[in-house]
């Protein structure tokens, strides 16, 4: 949990750019149980988004074509 500064507005903003970007690129049509079904959906597809740091080193680009379909350039 992060708990911001009282009246620091760039801390506010990043958490609302977070929130919003779960409400518009996750939330939308999905359908939880409960609680373990949300963890376990979101786990998922953080996964999918944020694969991690490997994908920001310099081999990094290159697994990322071949996961498109593409031949790494």
């Amino acid at each position: 949990m992060l708990v911001c500064r009282p009246a620091d507005p760039e801390a506010k903003g990043l958490i609302e750019r977070a929130h919003d970007y779960l409400e518009r690129s996750f939330l939308p049509g999905r359908a939880f149980a409960g609680p373990a079904e949300f963890n376990a959906q979101l786990t998922d597809w953080l996964a999918v988004v944020n694969p991690g740091p490997a994908a920001r080193w310099a081999g990094g680009g290159e697994r990322a074509a071949c996961r498109l379909g593409q031949s790494p350039t």
